[in-house]
């Protein structure tokens, strides 16, 4: 099973390969070394400034995921999401976590 610091490089990596905004934060910081607790802390403010810049998929806009959202047709329109086995362990976990202990008849 890789380490916590194996687990953070991935993301680390693809957030400085497809992200401006994330390279200049994150440079000096070493992904395949980097601790969660040595990473500067971004904002939500900083990042909605910044919107374009961090982003990784230049297809996504502000104003047209704004847009997306606002469109009242598509309240409760199913969703679909794609994850991988790692992040759905995760969610399972945090789902058997936060529900009661199942209680004897």
């Amino acid at each position: 099973m890789p380490s916590c610091v194996q687990r953070l490089a991935q993301p680390l990596d693809a957030a400085t390969l497809g992200s401006a905004f994330w390279r200049h934060v994150l440079r000096g910081h070493d992904p395949a070394r980097a601790r969660l607790a040595d990473l500067p802390v971004v904002g939500k403010g900083e990042l909605m400034r910044h919107f374009d810049g961090w982003v990784t998929d230049p297809r996504l806009t502000l104003p047209a995921l704004r847009a997306f959202t606002a469109d009242s047709a598509r309240i409760a329109e199913p969703g679909l999401f794609v994850q991988d086995e790692a992040a759905l362990a995760v969610y399972d976990t945090r789902e058997a976590v936060r529900r009661d202990s199942p209680r004897p008849w």
